[in-house]
């Protein structure tokens, strides 16, 4: 098992501390492999022991005579559940909060690009070093043809259909990404390039608050969540509506969060991403 999720698991490093280094350590590529790590990572951050890591994935294991599942639950698991929860909404936020909204216009200038890399750091930590790898990402839109944009990408990029499928990379050549960035635009596609710290941090913002939003997955996780926050719904929803304005310049309602959050509860997959920024997958296409 690789270094940094060990140290994790031994608790040699917080979640804070794992989060901040993930990116960086993974080499900004969110595999299939990095997303069960991150979860593992997530979930065992949530318990004191394996025992108890257990205990929180299988709760109809506990005993029969029990007469709830919080019923017997220590106090300090109560407490590390609250604190890693705080953990993740807090760098949701942090994430968030400085990134480009999906809908928003890009000037697509290496020197602006680098400028927004900064400026994100600076919110992250201010002991981020100087980004050098970058990521042009294409955006799921719901108007136009897909197979124009296919043509149109295939032509700026020079990537065929079968290596399109099986490889997303990023690159260190900002001016080469500008040129294609550019290229693409001006066929009216939504493309933004940024760096692969924060694209990769987004992924991970997703992929963990997809994690806390489900219902039919982690009904356990939430009753946890809402023995730690007596007034756990309405924090989730007043975090979501502040983001919400911060992300979009408009306001939303708590009583209409609460609506989007109802309605959820009968979807397969409650995607936050997808509502406040646009779908980074399966559309995206991070090139070289």
């Amino acid at each position: 098992m690789d270094s940094l999720i060990t140290a994790k698991l031994q608790r040699k490093i917080t979640l804070p501390q794992y989060l901040h280094q993930a990116p960086h350590y993974h080499r900004y590529i969110l595999s299939p492999s990095v997303e069960t790590e991150i979860l593992l990572a997530f979930l065992t951050s949530l318990c004191n022991n394996h025992d108890e890591y257990q205990e929180l994935l299988y709760p109809q294991n506990a005993p029969e005579d029990r007469k709830s599942p919080l019923d017997t639950l220590p106090t300090d698991l109560l407490v590390s559940v609250k604190e890693t929860l705080a953990t993740v909404f807090d760098f949701v936020l942090e994430t968030y909060i400085v990134t480009r909204p999906q809908w928003s216009t890009q000037t697509l200038e290496s020197g602006s690009i680098i400028e927004e890399s900064i400026m994100a750091g600076s919110y992250i930590s201010c002991e981020e070093s100087e980004q050098t790898v970058f990521a042009c990402v294409l955006w799921k839109t719901q108007v136009g043809d897909p197979n124009s944009s296919i043509y149109q990408l295939q032509k700026a990029t020079g990537c065929t259909t079968e290596a399109a499928q099986k490889i997303a990379t990023l690159s260190q050549n900002i001016e080469r990404l500008v040129r294609i960035g550019t290229s693409l635009a001006s066929c009216g596609l939504h493309v933004t390039i940024r760096s692969g710290r924060d694209t990769f941090r987004e992924e991970i913002a997703g992929l963990l608050l997809r994690g806390c939003m489900s219902v039919e997955e982690n009904g356990y996780l939430k009753a946890l969540y809402y023995s730690a926050f007596p007034d756990g719904e309405k924090t989730l929803t007043s975090r979501f509506t502040a983001l919400y304005t911060a992300l979009t310049g408009r306001v939303i309602s708590e009583s209409k969060a609460e609506l989007l959050f109802e309605s959820s509860k009968h979807t397969d997959e409650y995607d936050f991403v997808v509502l406040t920024l646009g779908a980074l997958r399966p559309y995206s296409l991070v090139l070289i």
